[in-house]
């Protein structure tokens, strides 16, 4: 968990924002929204180019957590090694960098702590992501 909380931290210290949209420009990857029936998002590589794409019709505070989760997958996961080659190519299973991925994601998007007494609910809503970062932050 150390590397991933580094991972954040150095991203955070150069770049100076927690902004995943920023990030993505400052890292030289392109967000396109797509029309996706079933994935929510994905990051892959096409003639040089990084590319993340982000289901359309999804809330503001779950896109962003979605570009922050694939940046994650950039930081933390070798190129090209992400959950279809896994599922297709080895017998190992993707949730532990699918896990880690959520947790750079919840570490990156919030920088504030809870509030005494708040709920999931509400620190979600208050820090603009899907309440899923922060059971996946807190452990739940």
């Amino acid at each position: 968990m150390s590397h991933i909380k580094n991972s954040v931290s150095r991203l955070i210290r150069k770049y100076k924002t927690r902004c995943p949209h920023e990030l993505a420009d400052y890292l030289g990857i392109e967000v396109f929204e797509y029309a996706f029936k079933k994935i929510r998002g994905l990051i892959f590589y096409l003639n040089g180019r990084k590319i993340i794409g982000v289901k359309a019709n999804l809330p503001e505070p779950e896109k962003r957590a979605i570009i922050a989760h694939e940046i994650g997958h950039k930081e933390l996961h070798p190129a090209n090694v992400g959950y279809f080659f896994i599922k297709e190519n080895t017998y190992f299973v993707p949730g532990r960098y699918e896990r880690e991925a959520d947790l750079f994601a919840a570490m990156l998007l919030m920088d504030k702590p809870p509030e005494y007494g708040e709920t999931v609910e509400n620190y979600a809503a208050r820090s603009r992501v899907p309440a899923k970062l922060v059971k996946v932050y807190w452990g739940e």
